[in-house]
């Protein structure tokens, strides 16, 4: 069969199998979801499968090209000095993506990157500034619930300086707010914390405390995202709708698992068990897909940290060898690009969720044998930072260079480099390992003086998931000399 051919009927039998069994679920009634979603899911993965044969992208085995010279943990040392002078609010409770003036984007998603970094950072170095830090943190993501149902897509100080914030924007004489969060918010919400929960022993209490509350608010909002008025927010499908986001579903599934265990006597572990029969947790395990012909993912990111919480949530061997599975296909998909969070991400939660033994189910086992080299490669994009030029907002037009190859994507005409290109050469963005590896172009006609920086929040979650896996973060010493002559 032509390749033609093959997109042609993957895209049919996503579509009209899905149709049929949404069809076929409402006759049936009883667990019609599932039916809806296992049709879905089995056209999905011939679109995996479609994309991995139409990727023009190499194997991702170039050597790093370094620019900064230093260990990697002086660079975070300077990095973590930084982020915590420079890119935080309210006494180290609110994150900073940027400088002043900051979007009033998804704060709600960084607050959670962010919190859970600080998790990681006293996990790593106990110490009662460590504490405090992570504990202002988790703070952090109380006050993002303080609007919206159950929570906002950004808050903060009503001093701050922000850019235009655009529609769904709100102020008092304390805090300015937005509101519409999106399932971006709640995937970065619910991974800080659960990581809060699960790193910090004396910060439990306050945390299940927490995750007890955003799982009563989604309840309460029938698993919808809304705003404070009741109105849904654009993105809103967490589970109450026909069809829901996978991410949503997770953020769902993980927030009633950790409500469960904050609250016993609660309704969650019944409200949880509905979603299961209906299939939501194979749904939500698939999380992201990929999209040819914009040579990115739909939003890779949020699905590692969603599938990260739901299976460090998730009590039943069953449920975590669906997650667990889920984290290793969006791996393979996504193995190209040498992502160094996602990959750091990926060994991690499974070895903390207990499902990193070689001798376990098939799939997962492969993945867990492979370990050693996939943190290899992780460590490529590590060494290629050059912070603050990787991460100050420049014009970058790498389509203009000819020493970049690339090719194009079959049927589409769209160029793309054959490997991920070094982290500096990349244009500069909020969080690095959210945007694609391959960008060649971004911020055409930024001229602002002195230029805006991003924060270092990307290098140094990565970078503590690398120390937490005994990865290997430093240059070979025979590859330093090398560099050398």
């Amino acid at each position: 069969m032509s390749m033609g051919r093959r997109i042609l009927w993957s895209i049919a039998f996503l579509v009209l199998g899905g149709a049929l069994l949404f069809a076929a679920g409402w006759v049936l009634k009883p667990g019609w979801r599932g039916y809806l979603y296992d049709g879905l899911l089995s056209g999905l993965r011939r679109w995996d499968a479609l994309h991995l044969d139409l990727d023009p992208h190499l194997d991702h085995s170039r050597p790093s090209a370094r620019k900064d010279p230093r260990p990697l943990s002086a660079q975070a040392a300077a990095m973590e000095k930084d982020l915590d002078e420079v890119f935080t609010v309210e006494g180290g409770r609110l994150f900073l993506i940027s400088e002043p003036p900051v979007p009033v984007g998804d704060v709600c998603l960084w607050q959670g990157v962010f919190a859970a970094e600080a998790a990681l950072r006293w996990h790593l170095r106990p110490s009662p500034g460590n504490l405090r830090r992570a504990a202002r943190a988790l703070e952090g993501l109380e006050i993002l619930m303080t609007h919206g149902r159950p929570l906002s897509r950004a808050v903060y100080p009503a001093s701050l300086e922000t850019e235009p914030p655009g529609r769904w924007y709100h102020r008092d004489e304390r805090w300015q707010w937005k509101e519409d969060a999106s399932l971006d918010s709640a995937s970065g919400w619910i991974f800080g914390a659960v990581l809060v929960r699960e790193l910090v022993g004396p910060l439990r209490a306050p945390a299940d405390a927490a995750l007890l509350k955003f799982a009563r608010g989604l309840k309460e909002a029938g698993y919808r995202l809304r705003n404070s008025d009741g109105s849904l927010t654009r993105y809103n499908t967490a589970g109450g709708a026909v069809l829901n986001s996978p991410v949503g579903v997770l953020v769902t599934m993980a927030a009633l698992s950790a409500a469960a265990r904050a609250e016993p006597s609660g309704p969650w572990r019944e409200e949880h068990a509905r979603f299961v029969a209906q299939g939501m947790d194979r749904w939500g395990a698939y999380t992201s897909g990929p999209v040819l012909w914009l040579n990115k993912s739909t939003n890779h990111n949020i699905a590692f940290l969603a599938l990260a919480a739901a299976l460090l949530t998730d009590e039943a061997p069953e449920r975590k060898a669906v997650y667990a599975k889920g984290l290793v296909r969006l791996s393979r998909v996504t193995g190209r690009m040498g992502v160094s969070f996602w990959i750091y991400l990926s060994h991690w939660a499974l070895f903390r969720a207990g499902m990193g033994d070689p001798r376990g189910d098939g799939d997962v086992a492969a993945f867990v044998v492979a370990r050693e080299e996939h943190l290899r490669a992780a460590r490529v994009a590590m060494l290629e930072w050059d912070y603050p030029y990787c991460k100050t907002m420049r014009e970058t037009r790498n389509s203009l260079r000819r020493d970049i190859k690339t090719r194009s994507w079959p049927f589409f005409g769209v160029r793309a480099p054959l490997e991920p290109l070094p982290v500096w050469q990349r244009p500069p963005a909020d969080f690095v390992w959210q945007r694609s590896a391959y960008a060649l172009d971004d911020w055409e006609g930024y001229r602002r003086v002195p230029p805006q920086r991003f924060s270092p929040l990307d290098f140094l979650v990565a970078y503590r998931l690398g120390i937490a896996l005994s990865a290997p973060l430093e240059q070979a010493p025979a590859a330093r000399q090398r560099e050398r002559r």
